[in-house]
């Protein structure tokens, strides 16, 4: 299951000059599983989505075929149970909170994609999805170097309403510019790690930087160095 989703990921997406390089390629390959999970939800780069029962898949025999993708690819997979809300990002800002029991869980593995994000934008594509954590502060980076804070959904005037389906647009995350495009977003406590393709890289501590409402631009946290060619 990962080496396969691992192969698509990387033949999906490849990257030029001094990039910010998307964390997710290491997160793939080993998805944290806590003991309440009864669920893994696998998303494409399209915005659909499956859930699949989480004891069928970890008895698969090594390398079956869990998920039938069509003309799509696996960007991200999140263990989750019943009580959880999701939240999915894409690569143009958008983000959208999801129940998970708005899913069907799937008697078995083997099954196709169904509903998920709306992906509307031309060249936009689902990044990322989490465990929706209320309570802690989100971090977004993009691919030009721009790191935001968002306040905890608690604490902010604007928070990313859940959906009363599972098939909608979402609500802007991230103020972009020109073709920047959101690479990865994770809860930290303590501090962020940034690193381009080409090796450069910058850390902060998550105190340091300042809680903003959503839909905002963040601040330039790595200079993108472009590449003589």
């Amino acid at each position: 299951l990962i080496g396969n989703i691992l192969v698509m990921i990387n033949k999906a997406c490849s990257v030029e000059d001094d990039v910010i390089v998307n964390v997710m390629f290491i997160n793939m390959g080993l998805i944290s599983c806590p003991d309440s999970a009864d669920s893994l939800v696998c998303v494409a780069e399209n915005g659909r989505s499956v859930r699949l029962p989480l004891d069928k898949v970890v008895t698969a025999y090594p390398g079956s075929q869990i998920v039938r993708t069509d003309e799509t690819c696996i960007i991200d997979a999140c263990c989750c149970s019943e009580s959880d809300e999701l939240l999915y990002i894409s690569r143009k800002g958008k983000a959208m909170r999801v129940a998970v029991s708005r899913y069907t869980l799937r008697k078995d593995w083997g099954c196709g994609l169904v509903d998920g994000m709306n992906i509307i934008y031309e060249g936009d594509m689902l990044c990322r999805c989490l465990i929706y954590q209320p309570e802690r502060s989100l971090t977004v980076i993009s691919q030009q170097g721009k790191l935001l804070a968002l306040l905890t959904d608690r604490e902010a005037t604007k928070k990313i309403s859940v959906t009363k389906g599972v098939t909608v647009q979402g609500v802007d995350l991230m103020r972009l510019s020109g073709t920047d495009v959101v690479v990865d977003a994770l809860y930290a406590e303590q501090g962020v790690i940034m690193l381009t393709n080409n090796g450069k890289a910058r850390g902060y501590a998550v105190d340091d930087i300042t809680r903003v409402n959503r839909n905002s631009s963040g601040i330039t946290g790595i200079l993108r160095v472009a590449s003589p060619h």
